[in-house]
């Protein structure tokens, strides 16, 4: 029917937040695979929104972390689905 399937739960632009710490936001940048005998993973390269109020965003150092250490930003989330 022409729609779109993501097969990667948090696609490129999506806004996460660290499952530790989710007082923080980030942005995925881009995707890290890697093969550990016969399973494959993808982990995601992150960096962090700072100052994401003004019409200036600054983001912070990047970092990569497991698709289990990521959970979807409450703010993103509610944007999404008001979108």
């Amino acid at each position: 029917d022409g729609t779109e399937e993501h097969l990667i739960k948090y696609p490129i632009g999506t806004l996460v937040s660290d499952v530790k710490d989710k007082s923080k936001v980030y942005l995925i940048l881009d995707y890290q695979y890697r093969k550990i005998d016969k399973n494959y993973y993808i982990d995601y390269e992150l960096t962090e929104v700072l100052g994401g109020y003004s019409s200036v965003i600054k983001y912070g150092d990047v970092k990569i972390l497991k698709e289990s250490e990521i959970c979807f930003s409450r703010n993103g989330r509610i944007d999404d689905i008001l979108n």
